[in-house]
């Protein structure tokens, strides 16, 4: 693979995010409305995101938990192949 694979749409997020924030970004990316469920269900599975517990509640009344990005494991991640 030539090149250095990086994970470009966490550097154009805050530093803290939330999932739906982070899925808006890959549909202006991609250009196509991705599942919820499935992109959720994926990206958390991943184990590259950090849950915190703040939440933003400025969208709505339950509010949405902010994640944050952890380059360590996304490397790790990597290095098993898969790439996001």
């Amino acid at each position: 693979m030539p090149g250095k694979v990086k994970p470009v749409g966490f550097e154009l997020l805050p530093e803290k995010f939330t999932l739906v924030q982070l899925q808006n970004l890959y549909e202006a990316i991609y250009q196509r409305i991705i599942d919820t469920r499935n992109f959720r269900r994926k990206i958390i599975s991943m184990n590259i995101l950090q849950k915190l517990e703040e939440k933003e509640t400025t969208t709505s009344k339950k509010g949405a938990f902010y994640y944050k990005f952890i380059a360590k494991r996304y490397e790790s991640f990597k290095k098993r192949r898969f790439l996001f």
